[in-house]
């Protein structure tokens, strides 16, 4: 995945946020999380219209394995308020309200 997105960020770097994000899918999976979220975060900046909503649950994992929690919820939230009748809006709600609870 990452030679596909590779190349096809050296054919259009400025306006394909899908390479950006795949690649950011790639590069989290392999746990190389600064890189992913590098990727992620250009992705975002491109995607102005949010027509991939599933790019704030990932930049939401990635903060998450950073130990970033107010970031994972901030893009969480997001997330929700982008796809809020997504399969996995109830489970996600559940865990950002457990998240946002004092301890």
């Amino acid at each position: 995945v990452l030679n596909l997105t590779s190349r096809a960020l050296e054919l259009d770097a400025v306006r394909d946020a899908y390479a950006y994000f795949f690649s950011a899918i790639a590069y989290f999976n392999l746990n190389q999380l600064p890189e992913a979220e590098q990727r992620a975060l250009k992705a975002e900046a491109i995607d102005r219209d949010h027509d991939e909503p599933l790019l704030q649950l990932l930049l939401a994992q990635i903060y998450e394995a950073k130990n970033d929690a107010a970031d994972a919820a901030s893009h969480l939230r997001e997330y929700l308020k982008l796809a809020p009748e997504s399969q996995d809006s109830d489970h996600l709600k559940k865990v950002l309200a457990e998240a946002q609870s004092p301890k």
